[in-house]
């Protein structure tokens, strides 16, 4: 085989062993969280394929710096699930968006999906710009939770949307929540700075990026 076969097969099993790394992480967090992950919604082709997407987008990361991307978008498919399967009526959808932004603005919590997204915000936490960076990252996650619930009407209604309706709800796709949360754990300064630039250039790709949450 010439040389640069054998360079790309040993890259490219490199990034398959660090998907691997970083679906184990993944098994463990939907084992911390009971009933947040039922076997039959979330099987092992589900967590290689969040960790595999991650990955190949990132194959000079570690799985350490791969970790809060890949239990953030994890995080997003739960709380899909949950809002698209689990809700039946407005009132439970309103209440899971009220619980999780109180849990984000520092509430204990009181359900395994808002232990999950308490986890998630303390480990944020262990980055010292996130105490200036934090109002960023819970408008995010109000912009991704209202779009879900939006969703949640609009199908409990019937509404036929037109395409420029459905692009502009695509903030429940959680992607740019997922994007602010990996930036603001790994990013330089010259990126935490200019993270409101950098949301925005998220918020215009998210229509054609990686489909973090089921539909």
């Amino acid at each position: 085989m010439p040389d640069d076969g054998l360079d790309e097969a040993f890259e490219l099993g490199r990034t398959c062993a660090l998907a691997a790394e970083c679906g184990r992480d993944l098994r463990r967090c939907a084992q911390m969280y009971g009933g947040l992950f039922p076997v039959a919604a979330f099987g092992a082709e589900s967590y290689a394929a969040l960790t595999l997407s991650t990955a190949f987008s990132a194959p000079w990361a570690s799985a350490e710096r791969l970790k809060v991307a890949n239990r953030a978008a994890l995080w997003v498919l739960a709380v899909d699930r949950l809002v698209d399967h689990t809700a039946t009526t407005r009132e439970q959808v309103d209440r899971l968006i009220r619980e999780c932004l109180s849990v984000a603005d520092g509430a204990v919590p009181r359900s395994a999906a808002t232990r999950f997204l308490a986890d998630l915000r303390d480990e944020l936490g262990t980055v010292k710009e996130f105490g200036d960076l934090r109002w960023i990252w819970r408008d995010q996650l109000a912009e991704t939770l209202t779009g879900m619930g939006r969703a949640w009407v609009w199908r409990d209604k019937g509404a036929v949307l037109t395409l420029e309706s459905f692009l502009d709800n695509a903030d429940s796709r959680g992607s740019c929540f997922v994007d602010v949360s990996h930036w603001i754990y790994t990013a330089d300064d010259w990126a935490r700075t200019h993270l409101e630039d950098l949301r925005a250039v998220s918020r215009h790709a998210r229509c054609c990026g990686p489909r973090w949450a089921r539909r």
